[in-house]
């Protein structure tokens, strides 16, 4: 079982990841909800777990930071994830930024 978790962020858009059962993919992607702007993971297959924080940058009012995605792949096979970035009252299609990867899990 792998222990070492795999950082990913921005520049890692459209990779593909050779993954291990139960190795950890760590996803950093700059994010500013408190403007009701965020990532928004679209649906995975059960066999993906997914854990999902925000840290804050700075302590201003109305600052950005990181959204920090954690996924945990539970069985072996191939699964596109796709992320977008979108204000909360609008649709998929209106999302101003996309992020995806593709996990090949061994």
């Amino acid at each position: 079982m792998a222990t070492t978790p795999i950082e990913l962020n921005e520049k890692d858009n459209e990779r593909s990841l050779d993954v291990e059962l139960k190795q950890v993919v760590q996803l950093k992607l700059a994010s500013k909800p408190t403007a009701g702007y965020n990532w928004y993971l679209k649906p995975v297959p059960s066999s993906i777990s997914v854990e999902k924080s925000f840290v804050k940058s700075g302590g201003a009012c109305g600052a950005g930071g990181t959204t920090v995605f954690r996924l945990t792949p539970s069985e072996a096979g191939t699964f596109p994830i796709k992320f977008v970035y979108k204000h909360k009252s609008e649709d998929d299609e209106a999302a101003i930024k996309s992020f995806s990867i593709k996990l090949m899990v061994k």
